[in-house]
């Protein structure tokens, strides 16, 4: 079964579920914003299937194969409010023309009231499937006019009145139901009225009908926040997944944390201004300040490589505590980038942990014995001051001298 129906003679411009018409082919893919003509339901176990109805729709097609048990047949009501269903004796009107393969023949079934709309009459076989197509309108103009079902379905019944019967039915929704309201909100398609669930193999199919540029953006999937970020979607929400910046000119460049991220990696190349400098980093556990005490950061736990003379190698760095975390080593060439790579958590398990990370760079002093650093530290935010606060909220970038140089990037990625 294809996943559209698509109509049979468009013109070059036409658009359906989503597609245009290029004269050859429907092309494109479905349009943020609108939402979705069709929807496939397997009712497998379910007792009741609730559907709620587009704000947008007019009318509706079902199609369904169902498995029954128990003689059942496939019924419907519906809800004017989109909650409560009509299951009152005579809330809707049946009434059928039918035909038997056994020796019932064709029969005219009177007009009756019940507390349901057939989509399959009583069927008795559990290898025989009923199968049934259907349509209904949603909206009417008036409080006279009606809500109407149009039924084909065919289904086994091993009586030898009736073998394999097939129905065209017509149900209504009786004045006392839909009252003074203009549009049905919900359908509930059932396995019988008895609390019994749909067998497994079963299937149904909803096509909505009506016009698709009046969906409302809110019924479709709505576009990711403009604010120059990339954004994944998860579980049907947007989710920040990456950011870039150019931190030209500035002094200090603060970034904030997106909810429930529990990790950042940036990385950073920056060019320093004459008479060079370091780019170091602190962070905020509420949002507004950034500490800057003297026990507030741990930096300089790793090793270092110089690849000066006359005694290059790697040499250890001894652990500090101060008011900064140094992302990179002091560069004193104008003419060479700094780069940095630093990993950080961004959640910690208790109050007596502190927020670790790590960083790898590289940059340059023009001392004959050091030349280009390369670098792998650990770096911290220290607990001691933060009280019970779990995750940090903001992060500070800044060169250690003036302002950061032309060009000065930063690419920050989050993980959640």
């Amino acid at each position: 079964m294809p996943p559209f129906d698509f109509p049979a003679s468009p013109a070059v411009g036409d658009t359906s579920n989503g597609y245009q018409w290029t004269g050859e082919m429907w092309a494109g893919a479905p349009l943020l914003g609108q939402a979705p003509t069709e929807q496939f339901f397997d009712p497998t176990g379910l007792v009741n299937l609730d559907i709620s109805v587009p704000a947008w729709a007019k009318g509706v097609e079902i199609i369904g194969n169902v498995y029954t048990t128990g003689g059942a047949a496939v019924v419907m009501r519906v809800s004017m409010d989109g909650t409560t269903f009509g299951a009152g004796a005579s809330d809707y009107n049946n009434t059928a023309a039918s035909h038997a393969t056994g020796t019932g023949g064709y029969a005219t079934n009177a007009t009756v009231n019940s507390n349901f709309m057939y989509l399959g009459v009583n069927a008795d076989s559990v290898i025989v499937p009923v199968s049934f197509s259907a349509e209904m309108n949603l909206t009417r103009p008036n409080t006279a006019a009606l809500f109407h079902l149009k039924v084909y379905s065919k289904q086994y019944d091993g009586a030898a009145a009736y073998q394999y019967r097939t129905w065209w039915g017509n149900s209504t929704v009786v004045t006392a139901l839909s009252g003074s309201n203009l549009a049905i909100k919900a359908l509930r398609i059932m396995h019988g009225t008895g609390g019994i669930a749909f067998p497994a193999g079963s299937f149904i199919k909803v096509k909505w009908l009506g016009d698709i540029a009046q969906v409302p953006p809110s019924n479709g999937i709505e576009d990711a926040p403009s604010d120059g970020g990339e954004y994944v979607r998860v579980n049907g929400v947007w989710r920040l997944k990456s950011q870039s910046f150019a931190m030209d000119g500035a002094a200090t460049f603060d970034i904030s944390v997106p909810p429930g991220a529990k990790m950042m990696r940036a990385r950073g190349s920056v060019q320093h201004v004459a008479g060079g400098g370091a780019c170091a980093a602190r962070a905020s556990w509420d949002g507004v300040n950034f500490p800057v005490s003297a026990s507030d950061y741990h930096s300089y736990v790793g090793w270092i490589h110089y690849s000066g003379s006359p005694s290059p190698g790697i040499f250890h760095l001894v652990s500090t505590v101060g008011s900064t975390m140094n992302l990179t080593f002091n560069n004193d060439g104008a003419i060479v980038t700094d780069m940095f790579d630093w990993r950080q958590n961004i959640l910690r398990p208790n109050s007596t942990v502190a927020w670790s990370g790590l960083v790898n760079s590289i940059s340059y002093q023009s001392a004959a014995a050091n030349l280009y650093n390369n670098s792998q530290q650990r770096v911290a935010v220290m607990h001691t001051n933060a009280g019970a606060v779990l995750d940090l909220k903001k992060f500070r970038f800044y060169p250690t001298n003036g302002t950061f140089g032309v060009p000065s990037t930063l690419d920050v990625t989050w993980s959640y």
